[in-house]
């Protein structure tokens, strides 16, 4: 009898539930369980394209590539 793969993913933001889900995509089968203190709609990832600016240039810089 072959033993399914058990996968642990810590954190459920962006880049946590990706990785989990292309893990089960890759390998059919894998059980993988993802280990968070929050879940969406309570992440910084739910929230972080939103505050989004350039940083390495100044604010008039910044206001000429709008």
């Amino acid at each position: 009898m072959e033993r399914k793969p058990k996968i642990c993913v810590i954190g459920a933001g962006v880049i946590g539930v990706t990785s989990a889900f292309c893990i089960q995509e890759q390998v059919p089968g894998t059980e993988v369980t993802i280990i968070a203190d929050t879940f969406s709609p309570s992440t910084t990832s739910d929230g972080s394209a939103g505050f989004w600016l350039p940083f390495l240039v100044s604010q008039q810089e910044a206001q000429r590539v709008k």
